[in-house]
């Protein structure tokens, strides 16, 4: 669907920008009241015209059927946006580390065939052929 990253991301947050602004119309239409002034009278009195003790939160279909649909689309734009760039690098570094395991395991099997011929020596037994090891270790430290 998206070819490139910057449209991607202008596409997120143009996404992100209509979500802010149609929540902000969806709360601007709940609260203007007509039967209320918003100046006058009962503004100066210190009364706002909304009733306390009512419930806190009340199920409003409207503001529930708008955040349904913005989080639909929401997780649309960030699976093509963020997620499919996400799992494609993370399948690259899973590859990049399966690599280097199985060189490590080749270079152990390599080294203990050294060790079990007598042309290599192990920690701590002196230094009985142990140029054949140091050169090894030292082309895998090198290829890291």
């Amino acid at each position: 669907m998206f070819q490139s990253s910057i449209t991607r991301l202008v596409f997120t947050l143009a996404l992100s920008v209509c979500a802010m602004l149609g929540a902000a119309v969806l709360a601007a239409g709940e609260d203007a009241r007509p039967d209320v002034p918003a100046s006058g009278a009962l503004a100066e009195s210190g009364a706002s015209g909304r009733d306390y003790n009512a419930p806190p939160l009340q199920f409003e279909p409207k503001m529930f059927l708008f955040t349904l649909i913005v989080f639909g689309l929401y997780v649309l734009g960030t699976r093509t946006a963020v997620w499919q760039p996400l799992v494609g690098s993370l399948n690259t570094r899973e590859g990049r580390i399966a690599r280097a395991e199985a060189l490590a395991r080749g270079l152990r099997r390599e080294v203990e065939q050294l060790r079990s011929t007598g042309r290599c020596s192990g920690p701590g037994q002196g230094d009985r052929g142990g140029g054949a090891c140091r050169s090894r270790i030292a082309e895998t430290r090198d290829r890291r």
